[in-house]
This record gives structure tokens, C-alpha cells and sequence, in this order.
């Protein structure tokens, strides 16, 4: 975003009465009701709150803003911009998302153990893996993003902040709201919420969701006389997971089912009991992987073979025999079509959550809960690279003479199919006391949390190139994922098969007190002070392993650490108010499971932030204006990076030597009613990282070698410099019967991005930088009766313009004679293209 346009947005932003023309997700007020923005309660300091009270940078979506936004999942997210914080659907998986707030990230989250830099919370019970995050929520009841380091009452992983989702408990009256939608390419949802009427003190809801749609991208089918080989034997059935259906599935589509009961108990007003299962199964398949620049980089496994000793002798003969056949750049990056047939069975994930809420008042200033949860994940991953990623040439061919090999041959193999699988149970505990002591609040709390994963991964080729009958050139076609007899000791693909378990144990006490002396200002000024004392306990052991795998089959990590934070909070009138924070948090450490050359741990990267932040409700509430000014330090930074030449599918996990990242933001949040009819929201962040440390380690030098050295850490990944959300909401009611017409509009943008860490060598290819420019539109009509009952009918549609943004991009180190080094040649996923559909609401 230019110079210019920055000043002017931020000059709107800063003068209320300009900024009329820019502002809310709050809903347009009825007929009758004053013109004002609704309040919010949040639970940010584990208390209920007024989210403007709260000296905290917290983003609340209540139930109204998440209808009127349409966001049903946090998936959803990706694509709805919040200040600070960037949601990426992780290489092309919908149900694996990466949270990153204000620069803490992880860089392959997928990975089993691997810890976020953002904690996740599910009414209070945390979510141990990002795996599974991506599944539809169901009936919520807000949604709430705290953006800065949340280690003292959020605990490990709340490093860059915490996003929970509280769900709606039952009201214990009879009723109930059936949801029901079509739209583009095949899309299908159906929820449906039954309320039940109280009997003994025992509310219940019922709910259960059908959601699915069909692939962006269609799987061609395979030309007549390719047979299809065997699945590679090193690579288990639980992994390719070929079960349902035909191994052609189209790419993008997804298909789940979901099931959620909630049950409350209320005994005595002073005491309640809340038991919450979610169930759900999601089919799906991974975004098209498309080539972004220059071709597919070669990796000369003849070169290895002394028969061709002579050819390799000098770069010049390498050059002249590499086979310029492969994929080059693609002009869309969500293709109609995929060029050849893609090995892509369905993947699937299945989620199953028991969690159960003790509360207990004892008195009016007291209060006492217990939060205890279960919850299991089993998820097979595949992932096809198709022709983007390297393309491996296993005999001399020329680009400038006639091949070597006679016409038929197998010359060549790319497409890597990456296959994983991921199986964990995690158990969690929680007890804290709630009180006020006069002038003193105080949250105090015991925590554990115990989690066991089996993580697998392995990988195979699954596409090869053949010469054509005059031997002149090579066509690609498609295979399932099969053994390289004659190259599996050079490129490892089909030994790749490797299990890992892992264990962890974390046990946590913490406090946090605000003290407001009501003798001093009026009771205006308060200091909060806090502090979480942490130990983690990981174990990881090698079940199988992959040849070649070396060092020893275990690994331990065990660790404890003290986190402070502390607040001072200033009413400087009854509707502004001012706080300064200073806060601590980390993301724990561990080992890196997927590295097969040895088993070595890591350190907890730590995050040190100190903010200063303004919450105000101006002009008789119909202006809500917040703003956050932040400078964080994160030590020790966590990377993962393949760390073999001669297996992909081998990467470790490292802190970065001296790693320090340093940023500076600026996050503003503006609400307006301007009319009774008409609501705006703005939100606006400006992050500015400043990098110091080396990756070391075997580093891939981009063309196709490795080499252990230091060099300069400089791109952030997922910092986009500018990030903008503008939306507006207008309501009205026409005729004599209640109905209300409405319509929402919003435009999200995010500058470009890196997706991960990596040194600024001349021999690097970059990688495509992700961004987003969307809008995104709803219009409707609320409360139709229809006899005793009414509907909402709504038209809606997302990336109206179609735009090709860039969700992931990653980087192939290349041997790439045909672009420039710095130039870019990696791959990508797109962002979903446009959709549409209609939905009705039926409430009863």
C-alpha cells in the first residue's frame, strides 16, 4: 500500500466524525430501539466482561456479526481479515489451519507434536493440534481473538494470542432453528438445532450438520492403455487410505458430517454442570498444487550412476542434458483441469470431543469451576504435488539431441505423493477460583494436560515421464504412488516410511490479580499482575524407521519456565479507557519427529510484548474506537526445513542460532452506528519485523545439494505489513408484518507475505508471497412468517471478483536453468475462486 494511501486511512480511522462513513459488525438497531452499539461480553480474563472494559486487544464475533459475516467455521477466517491476525489453511488442507497473531506462527503445523504459536480453545478445553481445527462449529455463540501473549491465564502456545469459541448452551425451552442451503459447485448444507424443554433441572440440544461441496479443480481421467500400478508396499493402506471410492478424486472438495449434544444441569441457582460431545467426519481432498514460476526443478539422480560419470563431469554437460519437458508456469492457479490424472484418494479426519463445565458459586463474590476435556483426532492426510514440485531424471536425455534412452523408457518421475497419518488423544484438566475481595479481583488456576500422538509419514512418485515413439521427447502420464527400484537408494521416496510416537505431559499453576484502590482516582486507576509457572514433559519414540535413519530411536524433552504479565489500566473518563501491558508467553519445545538423520530437540521459542492500547465508545455510543500500539520480541525461533538431499520427506525442527524477530504494530478497531439503519466497521494493522539471527544446518542451497553453514535470517513469515477490513450493514423493516431487509458487504487485504523463514542467498528461488483482495457480499430478508413461525432468506457470495490469491506458497530449491535465482519458482495453493448460494433459516 503506497505511502499516501496509509496516511489518508489512518487519518480517517483517527477522527471519529470522518470516519461515519466506515464502520461495524454490530447490527443495525430495530424500529424503536436507540440508535447505539450493542455491548459485548467476553470471557478474555476467564471473567464475563464488557469487551471495552477489558485491558486487553481482544476482536469479538458475537452471533449476529458471525450470521451476518457467514462465518461457520474458522476456516472461514482465512478470508475475513481480523487486525493482526492471519488464518492460512495450511498447504492446501482444509482442515488444518495456522494460526498466526502478530508474527508468532508455526512453520509446519501439521507436524504430530508440533506445538502452534496461537493457543486454541474450545469452550475452555484446548485443542491440541492444528490438525482438525478447519472442521464447521455449529450452533456458536462468539468467537474471540486475543491478539499479544496470553501465557498466564491461556498457558503454553498462547505465545501470539489465543482464539476460543464458546458454543450456545441450551435455553431449556422447547424449540429449535433448521438451516438449509445450496450453491456452486455442488455445494449442500443442512444444519439443524432441537432444543428440548426442561424437565429435573436438565436442558438438552441436539444438533447435526451436513456440509459438502465438489472439487475447484477436476481430476481428468486417465488416458486408455496407462495402466495404473500397484500402491508402493512400504507405504501401509491406513496411510493411502484408498477406501472410499476411486483413487481420481477431484481437488478442493470436501464432505462432512458432525454431531453435537449439550446438556446442561441446574440444581440450585448457585450451581450448574455443562457436558458438551462433538462428533465430527470430514472427506476431503487438498487444494491444486500449482507451479508459480519458471519449470519444475530437475534433481539429476543420473548423475549419481558412474555409467554417466563423463556426461556430469562439468556444469556445461549437465545443462545440456536435462529434459526441459517438465511443468512450467501455470496461468491459474485453481485450474478447471488438472493436466494429467492425479493419484488423490480421499483423506479424511475425524474429531470426537467430550467436554464437562463445573460452576459453582459458593457466594456472590466467589466462584469456582472446573473444566475438564477429552478429545481424540484420527486424520489420513495425502497430499498429490502433481507436476509442480521436483522433477527427478533418472538417464541422460538432451533438450538439444536425441535421447540416450530408446523410445518407452521411464526417463523421469515427479509428482510426489506426500501420505501421513496422525492419531491422538489428549486429556486436559483445569480447576480455577474466581473472586473479589473489595478492591482486589483475583483468578487463580491448576492445570494438566496429557496428550499422546502416533505420527506417520511417507512418500512415493506418482507420476512418470516416458519417451514417445521417435524418442524426441517425453509425455507425463499417471500412475499410483509406486516403487523406484532401480533410484531408491539415490532418492529414498519409497523407503520414506516412517512412525513416530510421542507423549507429553504439561503441568501448570498460575494467578493473576487487578487491584483498583476505590481511594485513589475515584477508583479509575488499576494494576494487574500476573504469573504462570509451567513444566513440560515430552517423550518421543521411533517405531519405524525409514533407511537410513540415524541417531538414536528416543528423544526426551522436559522443561520448566515462569511467565509474568502485568497491567496498568487507567478510566480516564467514563467512556475511554487507557492501559499499558507488558506480558510473557512461549511455545513449548520439543523434537523434531520427522527428521530421519536424528532425533535432537529444541528449545521454547518466547515471546516478550509491550503494548500500550485506548478502548472508547464516543458520541452517546454510537462510535466504538480502540486502538493498540505493540513492540515484541520472539526468541529463540522455531523453523522446520528439509534437511535431506536425498529424502524430501526428512525435515527437522530447529531454533534459529541467535534468532530474534522484533516487531512493531499499530491495530485499530472502529465500530459505528450511523443510523438505526446503517452500521460500518474498519479494521486496520500495520506490522514492521526487524530480523536478526542465522539458519545453520544443512541448508538446501537451491540446487540440489546441502551444505552446514550460517547464513542471515531475513523474511518473517506471515507478516503482511498492511492488513484491511472494511464492512458495512444495513437493515430496515418494510411492511406492516415485521420483515426486515438487510444487507452486508465487506473487502478484506492483506499485503504480500512470505510463508516461511529463509535466508536471502543468491541461490534461492523465492517463493510466491501470499496475500488476499476480496470482498465478499450477503443480502437477504429476516423474520418471514410463516404461521407461528418465520424464516430468513439469504443471497450470498464470497471473492465476488474471482480473484487468484495466494493461500500457501512454498519454495523448491531449484536446478532451474530457465529463471533467475531470487526469482520466483516455488508452487501454490489458490484461495478458494468465487461462490455462491442461497440459504433459508427456519426458526421455530
Amino acid at each position: 500500500m503506497r505511502t499516501w494511501q496509509t496516511a489518508f486511512l489512518l487519518s480517517t480511522v483517527a477522527i471519529p466524525g470522518v470516519a461515519l462513513a466506515q464502520a461495524s459488525t454490530d447490527q443495525p438497531q430495530a424500529e424503536g430501539e436507540s440508535v447505539g452499539l450493542a455491548e459485548i461480553i467476553v470471557t478474555a480474563q476467564r471473567r464475563s466482561e464488557s469487551l471495552q472494559k477489558v485491558p486487553l486487544a481482544v476482536s469479538a464475533f458475537d452471533a449476529k456479526a458471525l450470521e451476518t459475516k457467514g462465518l461457520t467455521n474458522l476456516n472461514n477466517l482465512s478470508a475475513s481479515v481480523s487486525p493482526g491476525v492471519v488464518v492460512a489453511q495450511f498447504a492446501g488442507t482444509p482442515s488444518t489451519l495456522a494460526f498466526n497473531i502478530r508474527g508468532a506462527y508455526s512453520s509446519d503445523p501439521g507436524i504430530g507434536l508440533a506445538e502452534q504459536g496461537v493457543a486454541v480453545y474450545a469452550d475452555g478445553v484446548p485443542l491440541g493440534r492444528a490438525s482438525g481445527t478447519g472442521i464447521e462449529l455449529g450452533d456458536i455463540e462468539r468467537i474471540e481473538i486475543l491478539r499479544g501473549p496470553q501465557g498466564t491465564l491461556f498457558g503454553r502456545n498462547a505465545e501470539g494470542g489465543a482464539v476460543q469459541f464458546v458454543t450456545r448452551r441450551p435455553t431449556g425451552e422447547a424449540g429449535g432453528k433448521i438451516e438449509a442451503g445450496i450453491g456452486n459447485f455442488n455445494s449442500k448444507r443442512v444444519m439443524a438445532q432441537i432444543e428440548l424443554p426442561k424437565f429435573a433441572n436438565i436442558s438438552i440440544k441436539l444438533g447435526g450438520l451436513i456440509n459438502k461441496r465438489d472439487g475447484f479443480t477436476n481430476n481428468i481421467a486417465a488416458r486408455p492403455g496407462i495402466d495404473f500400478l500397484s500402491p508402493n508396499a512400504a507405504l501401509p493402506k491406513a496411510v493411502l487410505n484408498p477406501s472410499k471410492g476411486s483413487n481420481l478424486q477431484n481437488l478442493g472438495l470436501q464432505d462432512q458430517r458432525g454431531f453435537r449434544i449439550g446438556v446442561q444441569w441446574e440444581p440450585s441457582p448457585d450451581f450448574n454442570a455443562y457436558y458438551t460431545y462433538d462428533y465430527s467426519d470430514l472427506d476431503y481432498t487438498i487444494l491444486y498444487s500449482a507451479r508459480t514460476g519458471g519449470r519444475v526443478p530437475s534433481s539429476y539422480a543420473w548423475c549419481r550412476d558412474p555409467r554417466y560419470a563423463a556426461t556430469c563431469a562439468s556444469g556445461a554437460s549437465i545443462a545440456a542434458n536435462v529434459f526441459y519437458g517438465s511443468q512450467g508456469p501455470e496461468g491459474d492457479i485453481v485450474p478447471k483441469y488438472t493436466s494429467v490424472p492425479l493419484f488423490t484418494p480421499l483423506n479424511n479426519s475425524k474429531v470426537r470431543g467430550h467436554g464437562l463445565t463445573l460452576d459453582w458459586h459458593p457466594s456472590d463474590s466467589l466462584q469456582i469451576k472446573s473444566i475438564t476435556g477429552r478429545r481424540s483426532l484420527k486424520e489420513n492426510n495425502g497430499s498429490n504435488l502433481g507436476l509442480s514440485q521436483v522433477f527427478v531424471q533418472t538417464v541422460p536425455t538432451s533438450a538439444f539431441g536425441s535421447p540416450t534412452a530408446p523410445a518407452g523408457s521411464l526417463i523421469a518421475f515427479t509428482g510426489t505423493y506426500a501420505a501421513a497419518t496422525i492419531d491422538q488423544n489428549q486429556f486436559s484438566q483445569e480447576l480455577q477460583v474466581i473472586g473479589d475481595l473489595g478492591d482486589l479481583k483475583f483468578t487463580t488456576g491448576l492445570f494438566y494436560y496429557h496428550e499422546r500422538v502416533f505420527d506417520t509419514r511417507g512418500s512415493a512418485f506418482s507420476v512418470a515421464y516416458q519417451l514417445n515413439e521417435t524418442a524426441t521427447d517425453a509425455r507425463p502420464i499417471a500412475i499410483n504412488p509406486f516403487d523406484l527400484s532401480g533410484v531408491s537408494a539415490v532418492d529414498g521416496l519409497p523407503n520414506s516410511y516412517q512412525l513416530y510416537k510421542g507423549v507429553a505431559n504439561s503441568y501448570a499453576a498460575y494467578a493473576q490479580a487487578t487491584y483498583t484502590p476505590s481511594s485513589v482516582l475515584d477508583g479509575r486507576l488499576s494494576l494487574t499482575a500476573g504469573l504462570r509457572y509451567t513444566r513440560d514433559k515430552k517423550e518421543f519414540t521411533r517405531l519405524r524407521a525409514a533407511a537410513g535413519s540415524g541417531g538414536s530411536n528416543t528423544s526426551k524433552f522436559d522443561q520448566d519456565r515462569f511467565d509474568p504479565a502485568f497491567t496498568l489500566a487507567f478510566q480516564a473518563t467514563p467512556d475511554i479507557n487507557l492501559y499499558a501491558r507488558y506480558a510473557r508467553a512461549y511455545r513449548a519445545g520439543g523434537t523434531g519427529i520427522r527428521n530421519k538423520l536424528a532425533l535432537s530437540t529444541y528449545k521454547p521459542e518466547v515471546n516478550t510484548t509491550w503494548e500500550a492500547g485506548l478502548k472508547s465508545q464516543l458520541l452517546d455510543n454510537r462510535v466504538r474506537f480502540n486502538l493498540a500500539a505493540y513492540h515484541s520480541t520472539i526468541k529463540d525461533t522455531q523453523v522446520s526445513f528439509q534437511n535431506s538431499a536425498l529424502d524430501p520427506s526428512s525435515t527437522d525442527t530447529i531454533n534459529i542460532k541467535n534468532g530474534n524477530v522484533k516487531i512493531r504494530g499499530i491495530e485499530v478497531e472502529l465500530n459505528v452506528a450511523a443510523t438505526r439503519e446503517l452500521a460500518f466497521n474498519v479494521g486496520y494493522s500495520f506490522m514492521s519485523p526487524k530480523l536478526s539471527g542465522f539458519v545453520a544446518g544443512p541448508v538446501n542451497l537451491g540446487n540440489g545439494q546441502f551444505g552446514n553453514f550460517s547464513a542471515p535470517f531475513v523474511f518473517a513469515p506471515y507478516v503482511p505489513r498492511h492488513q484491511l477490513a472494511i464492512a458495512g450493514d444495513y437493515q430496515r423493516e418494510i411492511g406492516d408484518d415485521g420483515v426486515k431487509v438487510f444487507a452486508h458487504a465487506e473487502y478484506n487485504y492483506m499485503s504480500p507475505q512470505h510463508n516461511e523463514p529463509a535466508s536471502k542467498l543468491s541461490q534461492f528461488v523465492r517463493e510466491p508471497l501470499r496475500s488476499l483482495s476480496q470482498a465478499n457480499a450477503r443480502v437477504g430478508l429476516r423474520d418471514i412468517p410463516i404461521g407461528s413461525t418465520t424464516m430468513d432468506f439469504t443471497v450470498w457470495g464470497n471473492n465476488l471478483f474471482d480473484k487468484r490469491d495466494i493461500s500457501y506458497g512454498y519454495m523448491i530449491g531449484a536446478t532451474d536453468f530457465t529463471i533467475q535465482p531470487g526469482q520466483e519458482g516455488g508452487a501454490a495453493y489458490g484461495t478458494n475462486p468465487r461462490t455462491y448460494g442461497v440459504q433459508a433459516k427456519i426458526q421455530f
